[in-house]
Order: structure tokens, then sequence, then C-alpha cells
């Protein structure tokens, strides 16, 4: 396996939670929706439009938690993975700069903020952790 496939494997995490963030998003915005019409609904007979469309924001709330919940699943699921090949390199600093960029999505000018080095230096490292780890 390529570094570059290495890489892609990697960021699997990274664009679950990214689709995680969006779904849960998405959920605020149906909720909030579903309670402006629940307040609009009173007593006094309008016709069924009003409860058909409560009805309709119910059933994708509850579509949308749903795929969220697979969604998640997935998400543990593939950091498990990923933090396992993490921990298989010698080199705790190479896993501290993996688990930056792969779980905790910081980005290369971050890293080398929190390593004290350069921003060369953090990429040569990256280049030699990839190198190292067996998929």
């Amino acid at each position: 396996m390529t570094n570059k496939d290495k890489k892609k494997w990697l960021l699997e995490y990274r664009r679950l939670e990214q689709n995680i963030e969006r779904d849960m998003e998405e959920l605020q915005r149906l909720e909030s929706r579903a309670e402006k019409i629940t307040s609009m609904v009173s007593d006094m007979p309008k016709g069924s439009q009003q409860g058909d469309s409560l009805q309709r924001s119910v059933e994708k709330i509850c579509e949308l938690k749903v795929s969220l919940n697979q969604r998640i699943d997935a998400a543990v699921e593939k950091r498990k993975e990923i933090e396992t090949v993490i921990e298989t390199l010698e080199d705790k600093t190479l896993q501290l700069l993996l688990r930056y960029r792969y779980i905790d999505g910081m980005t290369w000018e971050q890293i080398a903020l929190k390593l004290n080095y350069s921003y060369m230096h953090v990429c040569r490292l990256h280049g030699q952790s990839l190198s190292q780890i067996m998929l």
C-alpha cells in the first residue's frame, strides 16, 4: 500500500466526523422547524395541512436520527482501527503526530506548534510515520 493510500485510509475518520457534524446541524434545523409547526397548530380546525407537515417533519427527524446513529457507530469503529494502527509505531512522537492529524484534525501548522518543530520537520516526520505504518 502506498503512502497516498495510507493517508486516504487515515482520513476516513475525519470524513465520517464531518458527516456526523453536518447531520447534527441538519437535525437541529429540522427540530427547530418542527417546533415552529407545533406552535402554529391550534385547537381550531383548519384542515390537515399543518398536521401532515408536522408528521413529515417528525418522520424526517426519526430517519435522520437512525442515520446519524449509524454514522456514529461507523466513526467509533474507524477510530478504533486507526488508533490500533497508530499504536504499532514505536516512536511516541510519530504516534502523537498521527493522532493530532487524523484523529483531532489539526493542521500541519498547529501540529508544528504543539510539538515545537518546524513545519518542514513535521512534514518529514509525517512521511516517515506513513512509511512505518503497516495496513
